[in-house]
């Protein structure tokens, strides 16, 4: 199992030059498999089925790769817990990335981004781009699953 480090924010605005970035169009969706969340995602032609843990910056992760017939098989068990988004995928120094998401369906409107990093010290360290609103690492309500389940909080 690996453990996956990031911090999460909302925009404010979206970068000028966003078209040049690679981007995936995602359809995932959620359900309860032995008291564990599980994650089912299509990312362009690609299909995962992932567990996460309830870490907040730093959380367990084990995700494979599954066929597209088990994913169709299993996105049944999904029904009304589903997300849509484009992934733009923004590269960063030191082999970092922005993973800037656009969400449609009834979470049009909402813009977040979230930069993974391969140690502690190196996210403590990180300094947000100005275009990066309000941070959301440790807000459970704007996690994928929540937004999935319950829709855009009301704040």
């Amino acid at each position: 199992m690996k453990f996956e480090i990031e911090r999460k924010f909302l925009i404010k605005q979206l970068p000028v030059d966003l078209e040049k970035y690679p981007v995936k169009d995602i359809i995932q969706g959620y359900y309860l498999e032995n008291n564990q969340i599980v994650r089912l995602r299509q990312s362009n032609n690609d299909y995962f089925k992932t567990i996460k843990g309830s870490g907040i910056k730093i959380c367990s992760e084990d995700e494979e790769i599954i066929s597209s017939e088990v994913f169709n098989k299993l996105w049944s068990k999904t029904i009304g817990q589903r997300l849509t988004k484009m992934r733009h995928l923004i590269p960063l120094a030191n082999n970092l990335a922005i993973e800037l998401d656009v969400f449609s369906g009834v979470l049009k409107g909402l813009i977040m981004a979230e930069v993974e990093f391969t140690n502690e010290e190196e996210c403590d360290a990180f300094i947000p781009p100005d275009w990066f609103g309000q941070e959301l690492t440790a807000d459970r309500r704007y996690r994928n699953y929540s937004l999935a389940t319950k829709g855009l909080p009301q704040d």
